[in-house]
């Protein structure tokens, strides 16, 4: 099995193998994928999750399994949507006994029980009294508890097993190692060994979107986090985030952002 190129590094640790944060936002995610389970539960407003192989509807209330491997992401339509995200380490889980790299959950809840357990482990970690860290990893483990008792599901074709879907997880994985490079399509085709029209309409099929439009969507995210918290120039961002110009890097970010990077640096800095 590939190893994700989402590892959350950073977000866990072994001391910390969790990821815990609250969200209020309208910006859409780009597809991705990674090993371990992602929970989201929904507080406010309405969305759509990609969730493997479906696009489900999620709402106040609604808790969204995102299971090992699965690709996804969010689609707000413009619409704000205020919810928490928990990432689970799969060799911290598996450490405990519940191995959720090989069992499947239902995609879609709604369990009061494991809301409460979510609010709860959110607000230790915002108070982060002596020993939070561990209330944390107990509460989301008894999540864990409730999700191996009462949601696991067999599934009639396990999403991760089909071949397209590795196909546009090795193209995401090459995308994300070489997005600060000037990426063409016939090296993507030379890497993946097939051809030019099998692979677009691939990527296309799973993830909804073009090649190129979701690499200049990787570079953009990248270009926002360098305008937003380092000092580089408008034309060192352009060539860190591989694109062929600085104008180019304009256009395509005035496109994404509707403001033009200098624009963008000012308002966040």
């Amino acid at each position: 099995m590939e190893s994700s190129y989402e590892s959350h590094v950073g977000i866990m640790n072994k001391i910390y193998p969790i990821g815990l944060s609250y969200n209020n936002r309208n910006t859409d995610d780009n597809l991705h994928w990674h090993e371990n389970l992602e929970i989201l539960y929904f507080l406010s407003g309405e969305c759509d999750v990609v969730n493997g192989s479906e696009e489900i509807k999620a709402q106040k209330d609604d808790i969204i399994i995102i299971n090992s491997e699965a690709i996804h992401g969010v689609r707000f339509h413009h619409n704000f949507c205020e919810f928490i995200v928990v990432h689970l380490d799969h060799t911290f889980c598996e450490s405990m006994g519940f191995n959720t790299s090989d069992f499947r959950f239902l995609k879609k809840i709604n369990d009061q029980k494991i809301a409460n357990l979510i609010t709860n482990a959110l607000e230790e970690q915002r108070k982060k009294q002596n020993f939070y860290q561990e209330s944390v990893k107990i509460t989301l483990l008894s999540v864990l508890l409730e999700l191996f008792r009462n949601y696991i599901v067999k599934e009639a074709k396990d999403y991760k097993t089909s071949n397209k879907v590795k196909l546009v997880k090795k193209i995401i994985k090459f995308i994300y190692k070489h997005f600060d490079e000037q990426v063409s399509i016939e090296e993507i085709e030379n890497y993946c060994r097939y051809s030019r029209f099998y692979i677009s309409r691939a990527f296309k099929e799973i993830t909804g979107t073009t090649i190129m439009i979701y690499l200049n969507n990787i570079r953009i995210e990248k270009a926002k986090s360098l305008l937003e918290n380092s000092n580089l120039s408008i034309s060192e961002i352009s060539a860190n985030c591989g694109f062929v110009s600085q104008s180019y890097f304009g256009k395509v970010f005035r496109k994404s952002e509707n403001m033009s990077p200098l624009e963008y640096k000012t308002a966040h800095k």
